[in-house]
């Protein structure tokens, strides 16, 4: 009885353990099925022109891409995924630490290269009616990007090696090219974040210095600064007017 008791709980593990990594697999595949395969060509810089205007990517399809990109967000906060409605998954805060590094950072760093899909099409503008639209969009990914980052452990994101940080530098990089553009983002502008990418716990809000401040610290400390982004990210920071300037 013993045995078979302990060759059962033995069962029940792996299950779980299967159903926690098929569940992780499924919110990957829905964040990358929101974006439209049409416009990959000019994701990487081949775009088709019309009259001096891209014929795949405008303002409409942005804002339908972004709203993809929330949806899949929202759904794998609260345990589910659009392709199967009456699924029943478990929420990714219920997942591994490990899962929910690589899910959520995946997630920031694709609205972020939406983002400057919109900057390299001229769609970005320092007031706009859909907030995505905005230079300060950058802004907001990279705080939600720092709060996620928060519950979890350096360790759990660690384990996927220089590709996450790759990512986390990206999204640092929009901020900068974020202010660069823009006539408001400043680096003692602090902007109230809003729950537009589904997670509470981005609530708070910090000044465009401190957030940089944040980010760089972050890079910095992934798996001791032993990797190129921390030289790329400083090179970014020396680049902005006033950073290392003492404030106070």
């Amino acid at each position: 009885m013993r045995a078979f008791g302990t060759s059962g709980a033995t069962a029940m593990g792996q299950d779980q353990a299967d159903t926690i990594g098929m569940t992780g697999l499924l919110y990957l595949m829905e964040t990358f099925d929101a974006i439209d395969e049409r416009v990959v060509e000019c994701w990487i810089g081949f775009c088709k022109y019309s009259d001096g205007c891209c014929e795949t990517f405008d303002r409409r399809r942005a804002i339908q891409m972004f709203r993809a990109q929330h949806r899949a967000r929202e759904n794998c906060l609260v345990g589910g995924i659009s392709f199967e409605s009456s699924a029943s998954l478990i929420p990714l805060e219920q997942l591994l630490e490990s899962q929910q590094a690589d899910i959520s950072v995946t997630q920031f760093w694709l609205l972020n290269r939406l983002w400057n899909l919109c900057m390299s099409h001229g769609l970005l503008r320092d007031s706009s009616d859909h907030a995505e639209l905005r230079y300060d969009f950058a802004y907001h990914i990279a705080n939600s990007l720092l709060a996620s980052c928060a519950k979890v452990s350096l360790p759990s994101m660690e384990v996927h090696g220089v590709g996450l940080v790759e990512k986390v530098c990206d999204i640092a990089l929009g901020l900068v090219m974020a202010m660069n553009s823009s006539a408001q983002l400043a680096l003692d502008v602090s902007l109230t974040d809003t729950s537009m990418l589904s997670d509470r716990s981005s609530d708070s809000s910090c000044t465009v210095r401190e957030l940089l401040h944040r980010l760089d610290e972050l890079i910095r400390n992934f798996r001791g600064g032993d990797h190129e982004y921390v030289s790329k990210f400083a090179m970014a920071l020396s680049a902005v007017p006033d950073y290392y300037t003492p404030t106070g």
